[in-house]
């Protein structure tokens, strides 16, 4: 989503609101920007983030400094989130930094919803206005999923007690009393988040579709399908081993089906959404294919050490993540349903360790929280995470597939 261009950014809609700015936050600040994130209405309070009281100038500019950006505003005690002032001086702030995310609305954590008559609070001085909806709310109950249900059944025509579909989301999306309200001449785009099955990509696409054909004057119009919690995860693709047993050839350029090894393992973890792709390789060959297909590459130079040495690389590299999915590149019949199915896995569990199964035996690949980051860089030798799996089995939920081809390693020339 290009956001790069304006100085202040209204965020509303639908639940995943909070989570969009701070995506759009680290965004921006990897284009060496400085970003101050507050809230015009309530927004929940993360304690691991940067904080200053609205009006510490002093606390700002050195979280600026040391962290690219910062969260300000008001603790709300009854509410145990922040606010802001009572009369917010949001161009005072805006001098501070480079660019403003404002959460403009409320949803309670619903992923959709329609604004009562005083609601989105979107700032005089927001250029640009960023609207998010859960696709995750298709085919359930406007009255289960939406925020303000009867708001919403008056809009679209329905009762409470019927169901969400596609054409419902792109109305709203699209109305002048729903995602578009108070939008004006700004710049308007939409994030459609929660996209996380394939069925949900499908009807994203045609939503998507139907907001550019309604709105196909709207300055700035962009529609960009996603899941933001994906985006927390960067995959490690490990491509540095010696394959000694497959011979003088290099293993990860052995084709199966057509394509290489290795391309066949890129462009399936490329097709995630996640946040990055890293390769760790010590192979030229290797870093010319992931070149191609937009991944980053970084050099293995102690491969004969171990496994162990290229996910310490993969995981130091990405340690601003929330979390890894480290995988291998000698697997070509994994299928990218899988990889989701235990990416969804990770994400509805509250552990923080994902791993394949099959018949109860743990299986390559694997998913990490950043909690384990320490152990994963002091791993050593051809020792891989499953280590840490073992040690922590307790904080691990498994993926269970029951096809065992997909597990097939070629360690030996086909």
């Amino acid at each position: 989503m290009d956001i790069q261009n304006y100085k202040c950014i209204a965020v509303v809609g639908g639940g995943g609101k909070t989570s969009c700015i701070f995506h759009l936050a680290r965004q921006l600040v990897d284009q060496n920007k400085k970003v101050i994130v507050g809230t015009s209405t309530h927004m929940a309070y993360e304690s691991g983030r940067p904080f200053a009281m609205w009006g510490d100038t002093r606390q700002i500019q050195k979280n600026l400094q040391q962290y690219g950006y910062t969260v300000t505003g008001v603790w709300a005690k009854e509410w145990e989130k922040i606010t802001c002032p009572e009369i917010p001086d949001w161009g005072a702030l805006n001098v501070l930094c480079d660019v403003l995310l404002v959460e403009a609305d409320g949803a309670k954590r619903l992923a959709l919803k329609v604004p009562a008559d005083y609601e989105p609070v979107i700032p005089k001085k927001a250029d640009l206005v960023i609207g998010v909806a859960g696709l995750d709310t298709l085919g359930q109950k406007i009255e289960k999923c939406c925020h303000r249900p009867q708001l919403v059944a008056s809009l679209l025509r329905k009762r409470t007690d019927q169901m969400v579909e596609w054409e419902d989301i792109a109305a709203i999306c699209c109305h002048t009393m729903g995602m578009g309200k108070s939008v004006g001449d700004r710049a308007f785009k939409v994030l459609l988040n929660k996209a996380d099955t394939k069925e949900r990509r499908q009807a994203g696409e045609k939503i998507r579709r139907r907001i550019y054909q309604k709105l196909s004057g709207q300055r700035g119009l962009e529609v960009e399908v996603t899941s933001l919690q994906r985006k927390k995860l960067a995959v490690i693709l490990l491509a540095a081993g010696n394959s000694r047993r497959f011979g003088a050839k290099n293993k990860l350029l052995h084709e199966v089906g057509g394509k290489s090894l290795f391309e066949k393992a890129v462009e399936t973890v490329m097709s995630l959404g996640c946040g990055s792709v890293t390769v760790v390789t010590q192979y030229e060959e290797v870093e010319e294919i992931a070149g191609k297909y937009g991944a980053q590459v970084l050099y293995n130079p102690h491969p004969s050490e171990g496994i162990a040495s290229s996910i310490r690389i993969g995981v130091g590299a990405n340690w601003q993540e929330e979390g890894w999915l480290i995988s291998v590149c000698d697997q070509p019949y994994m299928t990218k349903e899988s990889l989701e199915g235990l990416i969804n896995c990770y994400f509805a569990s509250s552990k923080n360790i994902a791993a394949m199964s099959i018949h109860g035996k743990i299986v390559n690949p694997s998913i990490f929280s950043r909690a384990y980051g320490p152990e994963l860089l002091k791993l050593q030798g051809d020792v891989g995470g499953k280590k840490v799996i073992v040690n922590h089995r307790e904080d691990t939920v498994l993926y269970p597939i029951s096809d065992e081809r997909e597990l097939l390693d070629i360690d030996y020339p086909l």
